[in-house]
């Protein structure tokens, strides 16, 4: 069962020919036009994309195959990433040709590295097999990488998630399947035995699930009305991709709140008001900053009164407390020291913890539970546009209130 991205545009057209997909999308990016796909997954979203310039994409689990369909397609850069220097090699022999060096890039990064490509981000990612194959590279990663995808992804943009549905039970009604599934089980053991993690495909489910509000799937239930000259070409290959379409599924996911697009619907506290309210009513034609800080910081305490009287000289500008206290007794006794009118995201709430890994910001206190991967401590701001885009870091820790200067 195939997906398809939902809301917030016009529906990617699928009744297009594959022929005419295909002449939309042939791109001479390199030295050479990169050749056509015969993957059925792969020309379906040819078909789905036909037209589009994809932007900026990432290609977060390249291979051969998807990078020289990527070659193919109409976008503004590349940039490709495999965890393996032998992947590395391979592309450089038989994919490097159909890039542009000037606007295209192959990199060898681990995602487990919270700093491997932490400040960029892009209209599509493309994960071909990369969920189940994971485990090989970063074991017992999948959440993780899910939630580097989706930091990845701009909002509106396109993820891309392939992969093999597992089977669920270990035995097969035809000699044929059972004999595949057979296979399956003797290559993980083999590579168990050799001291090697097998790959672990998820299902689509639990991709779904992970992603949860962050992207709108949609089951793409329109019929292909493909041009009557494709009709004798599909016919002869429907029996063929109906097959290997059971084995590999792909679902697109539009991106609405990855990139903290969350401002309609989240609820913040208003401390004035003693009610929680809309995030969009932090913004009504103001510039808005979140305000990562703690009671506990000597720094915070030293800074809050300097943000206290911008805020007051600047009716235009908005501030919004993302707390770093560790009590809600302690909170309520910050939020005391914070103009009135100054919203907050509730205590303990996935928001708070959400934006503090989204914008990679936290106390030195906190690093038991964040980690090391912060590109800065507290006091912080980061302006952001309405739809929970970074705008503008300011770095209040090492400025002080000459941070302010730069808002």
């Amino acid at each position: 069962m195939l997906y398809q991205l939902s809301k917030g545009g016009p529906r990617s057209p699928c009744a297009v020919s594959f022929a005419a997909a295909a002449a939309a999308a042939l791109v001479k990016r390199g030295k050479k036009a990169a050749p056509s796909t015969e993957d059925p997954i792969f020309r379906w979203l040819s078909k789905v994309l036909a037209k589009k310039n994809l932007g900026q994409v990432l290609d977060a689990g390249t291979g051969p195959d998807s990078l020289t369909w990527l070659a193919r397609q109409e976008a503004e850069s590349l940039t490709a990433v495999t965890a393996c220097d032998g992947m590395y090699a391979t592309l450089e022999d038989e994919v490097m040709d159909f890039l542009d060096p000037s606007r295209d890039e192959v990199l060898v990064g681990n995602w487990k590295d919270e700093e491997f490509l932490a400040r960029k981000s892009f209209d599509v990612v493309l994960a071909d097999y990369l969920v189940g194959s994971v485990d090989f590279f970063a074991p017992y990663f999948q959440v993780g990488l899910l939630r580097r995808l989706t930091a990845l992804t701009k909002p509106g943009g396109l993820l891309i998630l392939v992969g093999k549905e597992p089977q669920e039970e270990l035995s097969c009604e035809d000699p044929t399947s059972q004999l595949v599934l057979d296979v399956e089980c003797f290559r993980d053991a083999v590579m168990m035995l050799g001291r090697q993690r097998p790959y672990r495909e998820m299902p689509r489910r639990w991709c779904a699930q992970r992603l949860g509000q962050d992207f709108e799937l949609l089951k793409d239930d329109e019929d292909d009305e493909d041009d009557e000259d494709d009709e004798d070409d599909k016919d002869d290959k429907d029996d063929k991709e109906d097959e290997e379409e059971e084995e590999r599924s792909c679902f697109l996911s539009k991106s609405s709140a990855s990139k903290l697009e969350w401002c309609g619907h989240k609820r913040l506290q208003h401390h004035e008001r003693s009610r929680c309210v809309p995030m969009a009513e932090a913004f009504k034609g103001k510039s808005v900053a979140l305000y990562f800080a703690g009671e506990w910081c000597p720094m915070c305490t030293a800074f809050t009164p300097q943000l206290t009287e911008f805020l007051a000289k600047n009716g235009e500008k908005s501030a919004v407390l993302v707390s770093s206290d560790f009590t809600q007794e302690a909170y309520e006794t910050h939020r005391g020291h914070l103009p009135s009118s100054m919203m907050a995201v509730p205590y303990g709430t996935e928001l708070q913890d959400e934006l503090k890994r989204k914008f990679r910001l936290w106390g030195g206190k906190e690093k038991p539970t964040f980690g090391e991967g912060r590109r800065g401590g507290i006091p912080a701001l980061v302006v952001i546009n309405e739809a929970g885009e970074e705008v503008k870091y300011l770095d209040a820790e090492s400025k002080g209130a000459g941070a302010l200067g730069e808002w």
